[in-house]
């Protein structure tokens, strides 16, 4: 009889202590786990401001892009549609041709809602041929210009004739 035990209130203290002990460490567990969930939500939520967002492209049908050149009257029609994350006030075009270089801005009639499409029409000055067009969109942010020239479309030539 000279065993010795552990009496059942310490032995239920000693489950108590562990149970929270054990609670804790998953309670820590957890919460840097539900942090990093609500800081990838949060993320998420917040649009970027800036160019980030712009995304522009000329329209594509049968593989072909939808801008056309009419070298008689040197005007450039194009047709653009605009990604769903931001407002494009409008675009800068830069036509390149064998005689030198001409800007035209602004080349939309309103600006390009939010997954919205337009068309440009516009004219440029005496360039030779054609070599290359680029169109720059461009945001407004905290009332600046600001030029994406990254989200640019560039067409190179061939160009294709405008019905006249």
């Amino acid at each position: 009889m000279n065993k010795r035990g552990v009496t059942p209130l310490v032995a239920t203290l000693m489950l108590i202590s562990f149970s929270i002990g054990l609670g804790a460490i998953v309670m820590s567990w957890g919460q840097q786990y539900i942090e990093e969930k609500a800081e990838f939500i949060t993320a998420a939520q917040v649009m970027p401001a800036g160019c980030d967002p712009v995304s522009v492209s000329l329209i594509t049908l049968a593989g072909a892009k939808q801008i056309c050149l009419a070298p008689l009257t040197r005007t450039i029609k194009a047709f653009i549609e605009n990604g769903p994350d931001s407002v494009v006030e409008n675009i800068k075009s830069r036509i390149v041709g064998s005689d030198g270089i001409d800007e035209v801005e602004p080349v939309l009639q309103s600006p390009l809602a939010r997954a919205g499409s337009g068309t440009a029409t516009f004219s440029y000055k005496q360039v030779g041929i054609v070599k290359q067009v680029k169109m720059i969109p461009y945001v407004t942010v905290d009332g600046k210009k600001q030029y994406c020239d990254k989200r640019s479309i560039v067409v190179e030539e061939p160009f294709t004739q405008c019905a006249q």
